[in-house]
């Protein structure tokens, strides 16, 4: 199932890349999508990676400019910070395979979208 959003997300986004970057590219997601639903499991890092994350985004797309952009990021950074509240150990709760995977698809897929719109070029 990863593999199979990933493919399509990188198949409507690419306008023209090689069969290398496609590759590398849904690679990518699925180790993304993986890497968030991996860290639910301990208490904190998923909300606070995502915290900080998407905060970072954020910052780098205003500071370019782009004001969508950079509000949808903070928008995801503020729900994980609401999230982390409760996700502190003792952990009351978790995000569960319904919150990691779009968590993780969403931080592969805007920092992806990000490049390509040139919102950080330092990267």
């Amino acid at each position: 199932m990863h593999i199979s959003v990933a493919v399509v997300f990188v198949l409507v986004r690419a306008d023209e890349v090689t069969l290398v970057v496609i590759i590398v590219l849904v690679l990518s997601i699925a180790w993304s999508i993986n890497l968030y639903n991996f860290m639910d499991g301990a208490d904190g890092l998923a909300g606070g990676m995502a915290l900080f994350g998407f905060g970072a985004y954020a910052v780098a797309a205003w500071l370019q400019g782009a004001t969508d952009f950079a509000s949808l990021n903070m928008c995801v950074a503020s729900a994980a910070l609401g999230f982390l509240i409760f996700n502190f150990p003792p952990a009351r709760t978790f995000l569960g395979d319904a919150g990691s995977v779009p968590l993780g698809f969403l931080a592969a897929v805007f920092g992806i979208v990000g490049t390509s719109s040139m919102l950080w070029p330092w990267w």
